[in-house]
């Protein structure tokens, strides 16, 4: 499945570090690690006392999460059945050969953590972590100019002590100089390597700095892996980084780890039981969560807020309903009483009929209209006769 293996929670406020495993919930990522860079000396002060998150609050914290969790799980081929994972990591910056060899498996703070990186910033402090460092994975500032030399024997030296090696990302979206040298240390890279042993992360301070499995696996062809090199960056060379945490913490010289399974039927003693998850082997309690029952929550949650605001609709729909009905029959009354009014007193006069009505409507009176003279034509005729 998909990881992302540096997100900086360390030193973040509840808030963002809500804000990352959220983003990369909603991502589709299955696995992330909660980052802290260690500059000097380590004391005991130093150990891991970061927390996992707990997911059903991720999933409470807003409306929509656990629906977009399900769309980008069943869009990367994610099982729903598959665990969701924290992991606790420190990154170390060592600049001399001393500091890089204290990272060894008797340092008790170090075994405090899932995973373990270095980060060399000159060649011997390289050597050095490449050759004879015990940690999980070599972190390189792929931000600005290395300043040493990737030697292709050295490199190949920390690939066969089964070390990865990890390019981040994150600050490369939003910078045009550091995106430059990104990919001029990536290819650089690539090519010691070869595209094997290589693991992207990105590094990400905040949410927008995150991006989905497939945009990492296209954007690490443009470093010069091949596509099955890119996905496996993302994916398997993640898993065998945790792997090789766990036998760091839990294993000495090539000792087993044992771990305790429930009792199986004679039929299937041999058998590798499903129940046991060699990835969450000595994590913290509560870094492995399954989603499956946290997400039916949360669906069962966003449908029961989606249905209480379109009840709230539905009244308020109805009182401005009530309302505009109400306004419109106080306006029809308000409009027949004022035509009620005008139409008291209308003097009405009948033209056609020899009487006319003048007064108030229902009280007539009666005035005989004077008929107009008529001439005797006749007479006039003789006159003129």
């Amino acid at each position: 499945m998909f990881h992302d293996l540096s997100l900086g929670l360390g030193d973040g406020d509840a808030s963002t570090r809500r804000e990352l495993v959220a983003t990369a919930l909603q991502l589709g990522y299955t696995s992330v690690a909660a980052d802290r860079v260690h500059t000097g000396a380590m004391a005991d002060s130093d150990r891991s006392t970061s927390k996992p998150l707990e997911v059903s609050s991720v999933l409470s914290a807003a409306s929509g999460i656990a629906e977009s969790v399900r769309f980008h799980q069943k869009l990367l081929g994610v099982p729903a059945e598959q665990p969701f994972r924290q992991y606790s990591r420190i990154t170390v910056v060592v600049d001399d050969p001393v500091q890089a060899s204290a990272l060894n498996s008797g340092n008790q703070v170090l075994r405090s953590y899932d995973i373990v990186a270095v980060r060399p910033t000159n060649q011997r402090a390289f050597e050095q972590a490449c050759k004879n460092s015990e940690v999980d994975l070599i972190s390189l500032d792929m931000f600005r100019r290395v300043p040493f030399r990737m030697k292709a024997p050295i490199v190949k030296s920390a690939l066969q002590r089964g070390l990865f090696f990890e390019i981040s990302y994150g600050r490369a979206l939003f910078d045009a100089r550091a995106r430059k040298e990104l990919f001029a240390n990536a290819q650089v890279l690539q090519t010691a390597t070869r595209g094997h042993g290589i693991v992207i992360s990105s590094g990400a301070s905040q949410g927008v700095e995150l991006r989905g499995p497939n945009d990492v696996a296209n954007m690490a062809t443009l470093f010069g892996l091949s596509v099955q090199d890119a996905k496996t960056a993302i994916t398997k060379n993640c898993e065998s980084v945790i792997l090789h945490g766990v036998a760091r913490k839990k294993a000495f010289k090539a000792a087993i780890v044992i771990e305790r399974v429930p009792a199986v039927s004679e039929e299937f003693l041999f058998a590798v039981p499903n129940v046991w998850d060699p990835l969450a082997v000595g994590t913290a309690k509560g870094s492995s969560v399954k989603l499956g029952p946290l997400l039916g929550a949360a669906d069962k949650r966003d449908t029961d807020s989606k249905n209480a605001s379109l009840s709230r609709i539905e009244e308020d729909d109805v009182k401005k309903k009530s309302s505009l009905i109400l306004k419109s029959d106080v306006a029809k009354s308000d409009d027949l009483s004022s035509r009620a009014k005008e139409e008291t007193f209308i003097p009405m006069v009948n033209l056609t009929s020899e009487w006319t009505e003048v007064g108030k409507r229902g009280k007539k009176s009666k005035e005989k209209r004077p008929k107009a003279p008529q001439l005797n034509t006749d007479s006039k005729k003789r006159k003129i006769n």
